[in-house]
């Protein structure tokens, strides 16, 4: 159960609401028998009922606030010298890189696509990545 919860306590120190609740979710679904109860406790549902709630009022975890910001102006920049240029953002955890790439989708001249790298969840955890680029004429890949 520990080791559950402390997985909870990271995603949610690193990325925010998103991420926890997907984490809690799954717990509800995947794992032993103690950790099923924990996740379907009382507690956790409210837990869960209160994030969806943060998630409906727009409250991305404060790294992604920035992260638009640096590329915005970055994108706005090589636009502006008429250069085309690509970014890659790396991401510690899978089901993260949907956020971000849904993030960088509302920034003006950013293309943005995931990739999700080789091996599985358990021999590479930390295989993910968005990739972005853009400006005027160039595209993504």
């Amino acid at each position: 159960k520990l080791n559950a919860l402390v997985g909870c306590l990271e995603k949610a120190r690193a990325y925010g609401h998103g991420p926890l609740l997907d984490k809690l979710e799954e717990m509800t679904r995947n794992g032993n028998n103690s950790v099923k109860h924990l996740a379907k406790s009382s507690e956790m549902a409210l837990l869960r009922q209160d994030i969806r709630g943060l998630e409906e009022q727009g409250g991305a975890h404060p790294k992604l606030g920035k992260l638009k910001e640096i590329l915005s102006e970055h994108f706005d920049r090589h636009t502006a010298a008429g250069k085309s240029t690509r970014v890659i953002v790396f991401s510690h955890f899978r089901d993260s890189v949907m956020e971000i790439t849904q993030c960088l989708s509302t920034v003006s001249g950013v293309l943005p696509k995931y990739f999700i790298g080789q091996g599985s969840a358990k021999a590479n955890p930390s295989a993910a990545a968005a990739a972005a680029s853009g400006s005027a004429s160039a595209s993504a890949s």
